[in-house]
């Protein structure tokens, strides 16, 4: 079921993110170091923070994107895009250049 307020869609019961993430030049120099021991430290305290239950992730294939992410959640879509914001930000740095997500509802 979807409830409309203020022109955003509000999600009752569980929803899937499927996250595509196109990483800028200057977030892949950081390397996979950065990756795992900085940045995957951060997004799991924001997930944390956010009630966001992260999935997976991997690589998608036959996309211009580098990483895909999975979600699961009961948040709705103005939250979860505040997560993504903050989750492509460390130290005031754009890590990516942009971000593509399929939302799955799955009502209850």
């Amino acid at each position: 079921m979807f409830l409309v307020s203020s022109s955003l869609f509000v999600i009752m019961g569980s929803t899937i993110f499927i996250t595509h993430v196109k990483w800028s030049n200057k977030g892949k120099e950081r390397g996979r170091d950065f990756f795992f021991n900085i940045w995957m430290k951060k997004h799991e305290n924001l997930c944390e923070q956010y009630n966001i239950k992260f999935l997976k992730w991997g690589l998608p294939l036959g996309t211009e994107e580098d990483h895909v992410f999975l979600y699961e959640t009961r948040t709705d879509v103005h939250n979860f895009m505040e997560f993504k914001g903050k989750i492509s930000n460390i130290d005031n740095e754009n890590l990516w250049d942009y971000s593509k997500t399929n939302i799955i509802v799955c009502p209850d």
